[in-house]
């Protein structure tokens, strides 16, 4: 069992860890990771109580001999991610390296007062680097958001048992009062896209790519890596108030401009590229299942002026569904797909009126299992037959019940939608 855990055995280190905590005897501490106990005894001498979290159960002797010897010890067993720690004053911890950054953002979401925490070097860097300075990246701003960061020292590999990989380095938190943004979910997409770019004109140039003439705030001066993590928040607010549509980033384009910035210090980095790229790749493969191979050199660049020319919007879809250009109503699809707004689509979805269009339609679009028992309900009783297939299409995968209560809110019923009752019924 491969936990990522590397433990630390330097007496030295550990011995300072604990004295940059500062531990007053009236302190509760939290410890996470306490593998054979080396850091809970140091802890257990200094804190009016120690709460020490270890998943890996092979410890467990040594752990409870350790709570025996010192009564102020807590041992819990389990997934630091997946249980609620109890109230704590103070963390003190040498994290897993594999886990260490999820696991951070949970201790932020408690109160506490600040600690000392052990983790992989680079991950490290990468939360610590203030703004202005090479490696400054979004991590960086969305744990400075919450949190006082500074890096104490770098930590050679070899005072860890088994040895790993890569150094580490400990560092100090201080949790703070984050400042306020619109929508969580608006700002994380914001940093990831901010963070593909080194200036602010660029990022401008491509959402204005995304947005077509809406309004975007030009009040923007500075290189990304001199924006600070409040004015990232500022920035992202102005944003969502204007409705400014920011496209999900790939995970795969994310890592790509993490190494870049790891190599570099900066992101040098062309989404609009990347996404184009995205989108011939999907093309390729549809081109290859509809069985056309010779002339897909010469379609490509169709492709790419569609994108251009629609700048992504959904609403601009339905015009593309029912165009007589191969490539218009490919590019209509790969547009689609990236929409996760209900009402976008359920506007599109009225609009299906051959059985061509519907299964691409149902085929394309990328939405969780919430939305389809929600568009097929809404589509299911509808006259028209495409609709009716769209909403059966759509069911697949779902479970046989749910299934069968749209099916029994069916009105009409004629070729397309008896093949597609079919289709669910060899597929279950």
């Amino acid at each position: 069992m491969n936990l990522g855990q590397n433990f630390l055995v330097n007496e030295k280190i550990l011995r300072k860890e604990v004295e940059i905590a500062s531990i007053g005897k009236g302190d509760i501490v939290l410890e996470i990771g306490a593998g054979s106990g080396n850091l809970t005894k140091l802890l257990a001498k200094k804190a009016k109580r120690v709460i020490a979290i270890e998943i890996d159960r092979r410890f467990k002797d040594k752990l409870n001999k350790i709570a025996r010897k010192f009564k102020n010890v807590k041992i819990i067993y389990g997934n630091a991610l997946e249980i609620n720690f109890p109230r704590f004053d103070k963390v003190v911890s040498n994290l897993p390296f594999i886990t260490s950054l999820p696991i951070i953002f949970k201790i932020l979401d408690y109160n506490f007062d600040d600690g000392v925490i052990i983790l992989q070097y680079r991950m490290a860097k990468r939360i610590c680097t203030k703004v202005g300075n090479s490696g400054y990246s979004r991590i960086s701003v969305m744990i400075q958001r919450l949190a006082d960061v500074e890096f104490i020292e770098k930590i050679p590999r070899e005072a860890f048992k088994p040895i790993p990989k890569v150094n580490a380095a400990m560092i100090k938190i201080k949790k703070k009062t984050k400042f306020n943004v619109k929508s969580e979910d608006y700002f994380r997409k914001f940093l990831d896209y901010a963070f593909m770019f080194n200036k602010w004109d660029d990022i401008i140039k491509n959402l204005t790519f995304f947005n077509g003439k809406k309004k975007i705030s030009e009040r923007i001066n500075k290189n990304v890596i001199k924006t600070s993590p409040i004015e990232f928040g500022r920035l992202a607010n102005e944003f969502y108030k204007e409705k400014i549509f920011i496209p999900e980033i790939p995970k795969e384009i994310k890592r790509k401009v993490q190494k870049s910035i790891d190599l570099t210090g900066i992101t040098v980095y062309n989404i609009k590229k990347e996404l184009i790229q995205e989108a011939k790749e999907e093309v390729k493969r549809e081109f290859k299942r509809v069985g056309i191979k010779d002339t897909i050199g010469v379609r490509f660049p169709e492709i790419k002026k569609v994108i251009y020319k629609y700048k992504w919007k959904p609403c601009e879809v339905a015009k593309l569904l029912w165009s007589n250009t191969f490539e218009e109503r490919i590019g209509a699809i790969y547009i689609l797909r990236k929409c996760q707004n209900f009402r976008t689509i359920m506007e599109l979805a009225n609009k299906v009126n051959d059985w061509a269009t519907c299964d691409a339609f149902a085929t394309n679009l990328k939405i969780n299992e919430k939305f389809r028992i929600k568009f097929s309900k809404k589509l299911i009783s509808s006259k028209n037959p495409f609709k009716v297939r769209l909403a059966l299409l759509l069911t697949r995968g779902l479970n046989k019940e749910i299934q069968e209560k749209i099916r029994k809110k069916i009105r009409i019923k004629n070729k397309y939608v008896t093949n597609a009752l079919k289709m669910i019924k060899i597929e279950n």
